[in-house]
């Protein structure tokens, strides 16, 4: 909702300002500079002072990784065709695998229900160690610190810092031994109902032990049904798997947490190289509601 408040207010403030006779182009550059872009905070615009600082490191070695693109997104509004609009800022880890670094002069502020996440991507291949899988951090990853205090429009100085960990993928085509995992199923409750929203976690397991690799996710759909995939090791005989209730009473009440394990069948051959085929299984539950 304050996405859109703050959304609304920049065009009356943007108004306000054409109408006193100053331009509000939205930003400006080295050869064409925007004189009046400053202009709006004299005019009652809520602003604050940001750095971002964090941390990128190999969750295989711990190494930190420099090279990353970190873009700070933030929901600005949805509109009339239902398409959602985020403001984006790009930073860069440097050769420690650290960001250090101001954001854009005059932010808006970030309040307590906005929406806005960190997205880390490996831009330079493997020139940083390796090829790591894309990572999104979200809002509760990041710690927002005040280091001054503000007066009037001007809401102070903050700190916006995190710690992320990226895991290194497995590129067939440069020899990495592979293969492709699915597993299916669906979530009702005790009535057969199907249940929405459960999030489902699973890590793939060998003789016992998890095999290395970053956990497979995903949530159920308006059915209960869920497919979890993902190209790992190979090998792999079963995987162990997690079912959460992390949308509360949205979802026709409050479930309680249920893990469970599906064995790996092979549904196809490899190709006699890196591939080493596909691997399928399936675990259906019935989850109980919690206990008032």
């Amino acid at each position: 909702m304050k996405a859109k408040v703050r959304h609304l207010y920049e065009i009356i403030a943007g108004a306000i300002l054409s109408l006193l006779g100053f331009g509000c182009t939205p930003s400006s550059s080295p050869d064409k500079p925007d004189p009046y872009h400053d202009i709006p905070v004299e005019y009652g615009v809520p602003h604050a002072d940001y750095v971002i600082m964090g941390s990128v490191t190999s969750q295989n070695t711990s190494e930190p990784i420099p090279g990353i693109k970190a873009t700070f997104r933030r929901y600005s509004y949805t509109d009339n065709d239902g398409k959602k609009h985020y403001e984006n800022q790009e930073f860069v880890t440097d050769a420690e695998g650290k960001i250090n670094a101001p954001m854009e002069k005059y932010m808006f502020p970030l309040w307590g229900d906005d929406q806005y996440s960190i997205i880390l991507e490996d831009i330079d291949g493997p020139q940083n160690g390796g090829f790591f899988e894309s990572h999104e951090i979200a809002k509760e990853d990041i710690t927002i610190e005040q280091t001054k205090k503000g007066s009037g429009w001007y809401e102070g100085a903050f700190t916006l810092s995190f710690n992320a960990k990226m895991y290194e993928e497995m590129p067939a085509e440069y020899g990495m031994p592979h293969a492709n995992y699915k597993v299916v199923g669906k979530v009702t409750d005790e009535d057969g109902n199907p249940i929405p929203g459960i999030e489902v976690l699973a890590k793939l397991w060998k003789q016992g032990a998890e095999v290395d690799g970053q956990p497979i996710n995903a949530r159920t759909d308006q059915d209960g049904n869920y497919v979890l995939s993902a190209q790992a090791w190979p090998g792999a005989e079963g995987a162990r798997i997690e079912f959460t209730d992390t949308d509360g009473e949205e979802n026709g009440g409050l479930f309680d947490t249920f893990s469970g394990e599906a064995s790996l069948e092979k549904t196809a051959q490899g190709d006699g190289k890196w591939y080493e085929g596909d691997f399928s299984g399936e675990l259906n539950v019935k989850l109980k509601k919690a206990a008032e």
